[in-house]
């Protein structure tokens, strides 16, 4: 079954030209011409109420009643899984097709505001969340409030990278104020005491209950330490303002900002407070809060105080009494941010479980509610929204308004090259619907162009305008790599022309389009943000693949992710062709991942004992599984390295005829065995079979 000879293919090409002319006028655009609403309705139980329809709600703009223009129920499959299950490995190939069928998520963990010995609560709720909750098509995210910590991970469906960055989570909060009066009490009678046996004057002076003068419990740190956490969490909605098509929730886990504020207070906090509820608004994104800290739990702050001053006690100076209004102070603070935008706060209690599920539930079955505002115009201002249900009994959750976009908003400059379409899905941090797309990024072992990423327009997704004897469109692409510190990297660009025979044309719309790039990146993890914007119809598309690039420095045998082709790939035109793939392969790599029973699917992947000087038997096996989990091809390839020099990279090449193949999913694994590894190097190719011709 291994391939012996790889044959070159040629591949229908499209004309590849520098584009010209001017920039189309971009279809993107953040106004005010639609208001979407997510509503959560629930009955006087707390459950999820279906089933109503247009006629049942009323929405309400600065007061005054708006009609509704578009209405949907959306419910989604959730399946919890128990403890200990696995969770769901992403597919190698991401698209955007059903951005509509998941749900949105950022895990923001409060590393100012929580003690770093909860830090294992707060880890141990967001890993059950993830793990028991998050479904297949779901995005998650992590950040942190500090932004110091590499506890972040952008936008992604695999959470095994989600599951890494929750387990670097380090608690940083700052020292109690209480516990700081208390201390600064008890070092003042120390010095005291000192003073007293030296025959020195005392320099403290005490209150009549002989503490010492209370300390001012809102220092400057601590208090900017409030402002930035507050502002963090204003910054992630403002992230998510240009998502769509799916229901964005901020997990905010956090022991709260401990400084008393009360909504509307034109205090620093205050207005950080409204300003957060604004950004959410704006965004339409709902804030659920999590405190780890427990049903009233002043444990780890208590046991940071050595000691009272002699002859006081917590209750006698009602220290215990400051230490529970620092943490009613911290639950205010959750409950408002939560509560003023549609979200809920789980305070005060050791089953947090309950609150995750309920944030799983209203993120899958709720309503969109869409009205054209009577006055769309672009004034920065706010807009209160009040929706109503009018069955008696039902609780309505939605967010409390919206914030106008600002015409007096300065333009940006954009890099030379970059349409401004292809600025604004790239600033996206989530895949934007629109023009079909599916992309599958792989970091090969080469020095230069070491990333190879194939993407694919999906059939039907191209129009053509008629230009002579020929037909033409235009398409732009550009690549956004993204680090996990958040550090962009040079854009990739394309630019190509498509001045076409009409009889290509139809292939394209019949099969789609394939652009074929590389990049040069060093080591590390990174977030591609793909997006492609055509000329014909204005449509643009984006998303989002993850890729990391080993440390070639790193001793250690590293196997690449499988790319495929199949004798059927070739019916997809490109407009960028990427030879050395072609010629690896057998026919240019293809992001599709159902094959007919008449085609012979073939896979690469390239494997380097990077750092040896000595050469070591590796031995690959392929294995092919059907749905039940039963090997129905196994075929040893033993000593696949003997032709290279220690740390050269190797191939891996494969073809598997279909033809003996009933329909249904199979996964192609290829294991990799050496002396020194414990475990064989795996990886792992779902696909499925269909009838022949399909």
């Amino acid at each position: 079954m291994t391939r012996t000879g790889i044959a070159a293919a040629a591949c229908a090409a499209a004309l590849v030209a520098p584009l010209a002319g001017q920039e189309p006028t971009p279809v993107l655009r953040s106004g005010v011409e639609q208001v979407v609403v997510d509503v959560v309705v629930t009955d006087a139980d707390g459950s999820i109420v279906p089933g109503l329809t247009q006629a049942d709600f009323d929405v309400f703009e600065d007061g005054k009643p708006q009609p509704i223009a578009t209405f949907s129920e959306i419910a989604l499959p959730l399946r919890r899984r128990a403890a200990g299950v696995p969770v769901p490995a992403p597919p190698d190939v991401r698209t955007n097709r059903r951005i509509a069928d998941g749900r949105t998520y950022v895990l923001l963990l409060d590393d100012y505001f929580v003690l770093v010995g909860r830090s294992a609560a707060v880890k141990q709720v967001a890993q059950d969340f993830v793990t028991r909750f998050v479904q297949p098509g779901d995005l998650v995210a992590v950040a942190t409030t500090s932004g110091l910590s590499d506890a972040t991970q952008p936008f992604t469906d695999d959470m095994s990278l989600v599951l890494r960055a929750v387990d670097r989570f380090v608690g940083k909060k700052a020292r109690s104020p209480t516990v700081e009066k208390i201390e600064a009490a008890y070092r003042a009678r120390e010095q005291d005491a000192l003073r007293t046996r030296r025959n020195e004057p005392r320099t403290a002076q005490f209150n009549r209950d002989g503490a010492a003068p209370e300390v001012n419990a809102i220092d400057a740190d601590h208090l900017d330490r409030g402002r930035v956490s507050l502002r963090t969490l204003k910054s992630v909605a403002q992230a998510m303002a240009g998502a769509s098509d799916r229901r964005k929730s901020i997990v905010f886990v956090s022991e709260g900002v401990d400084i008393p504020v009360k909504p509307g207070d034109n205090t620093e906090l205050g207005l950080e407070m409204a300003a957060v509820a604004r950004a959410a608004a704006r965004a339409n994104t709902v804030i659920y809060s999590l405190n780890p800290r427990g049903l009233h739990s002043q444990g780890d702050e208590i046991m940071e105080i050595r000691a009272l001053p002699s002859g006081q006690t917590l209750g006698d100076r009602d220290d215990m009494g400051e230490l529970l209004r620092e943490q009613r102070a911290g639950n205010d603070m959750l409950r408002v941010v939560a509560e003023q935008t549609g979200g809920t706060a789980a305070i005060e209690t050791n089953q947090l479980a309950t609150a995750l599920e309920q944030i799983a539930t209203e993120n899958s079955h709720y309503y969109l509610l869409g009205y054209a505002p009577a006055s769309a115009k672009r004034d920065g201002r706010f807009h209160p929204i009040d929706v109503r249900v009018k069955r008696p009994g039902l609780t309505v959750r939605a967010r409390k308004g919206y914030t106008a976009p600002d015409a007096k908003e300065p333009k940006v400059d954009l890099p030379k090259g970059l349409t401004p379409a292809l600025d604004l899905l790239l600033k996206r941090p989530l895949p934007t619907a629109g023009l079909p797309l599916s992309a599958q990024a792989v970091a090969l072992p080469l020095a230069k162009d070491n990333v190879a990423v194939t993407i694919e327009v999906a059939a039907g997704g191209l129009t053509f305008e008629p230009k002579g004897d020929k037909v033409f469109n235009a398409v732009d692409v550009a690549i956004l790599p993204v680090d996990t510190a958040g550090r962009t990297h040079a854009i990739a660009l394309g630019h190509p022309q498509l001045t076409i025979a009409p009889a290509l044309a139809a292939q394209v719309e019949a099969n789609g389009l394939r652009l074929s790039h590389r990049l040069t990146l060093g080591p590390g993890a990174y977030q591609l943000r793909i997006a492609v914007h055509e000329q014909g119809r204005g449509a643009s598309g984006s998303v989002i693949c993850d890729v990391e690039v080993p440390d070639p420095a790193k001793p250690g045998l590293v196997m690449t992710p499988i790319l495929t082709s199949s004798s059927a790939a070739r019916q997809v035109p490109s407009a960028y062709n990427d030879d050395v793939l072609i010629r690896a392969l057998g026919g240019p790599a293809t992001t599709r991942r159902a094959f007919g029973a008449d085609e012979t699917l073939s896979a690469y992947a390239e494997l380097i004992d990077a750092g040896a000087t000595t050469a070591r038997d590796v031995d690959l096996l392929t294995i092919v599984r059907d749905a039940q989990g039963k090997d129905i091809v196994t075929s040893p390839q033993p000593r696949a390295n003997q032709r290279v020099a220690p740390g050269q990279s190797f191939a891996y090449a494969v073809d598997v005829p279909l033809k003996a193949f009933a329909p249904g999913r199979y996964v192609l694994r290829v294991e990799a065995r050496a002396s020194g590894l414990p475990e064989p190097l795996a990886q792992e190719l779902a696909f499925d079979v269909t009838d022949a011709g399909r």
